[in-house]
């Protein structure tokens, strides 16, 4: 009644069961990459992320709207850090292009954003005296 299983169909449940484990951690890979805010519509929201900028292993630099303003932090290990002031008279539009167009036009005639490179500057500048403050309270 028993029937032995032979090598092929041993060879064939090996495969089948590695591919599901592949998929599994690759499901699980690209659920990790676009977080769980990649998953939420952001329509009708209060806050929403702009845009965020990896600029190292664990630093990132995200700009964030809240009703009519926006807001550029950075933020590490150490801590999030607001790099730039709030900036008022953003556009709430569903169309991101027209919103970033009215901004640019709003926050020209309020307070002038810094270039991306002195955004960055600023943020790693601010993330080395933080680093050099913690290790030199260690001491």
């Amino acid at each position: 009644m028993s029937k032995a299983i032979d090598t092929s169909q041993w060879l064939s449940l090996i495969a089948s069961f590695a591919l599901v484990l592949v998929l599994l951690l690759g499901t699980l890979w690209v659920l990790r990459r676009i977080g769980a805010a990649g998953l939420r519509p952001q329509a009708g929201r209060r806050l929403v992320v702009v845009e965020s900028l990896w600029l190292g292993n664990r630093q990132r630099v995200v700009l964030l709207r809240v009703d009519r303003r926006e807001i550029l932090l950075g933020i590490s290990n150490q801590g999030i850090t607001r790099l730039d002031g709030v900036v008022e008279g953003v556009a709430a539009s569903s169309d991101p292009v027209s919103a970033r167009e009215e901004s640019a036009a709003d926050t020209a005639a309020i307070e002038p954003r810094p270039a991306p490179a002195v955004a960055k500057q600023r943020f790693l500048d601010a993330m080395r005296s933080m680093t050099s403050r913690s290790s030199g309270e260690g001491r």
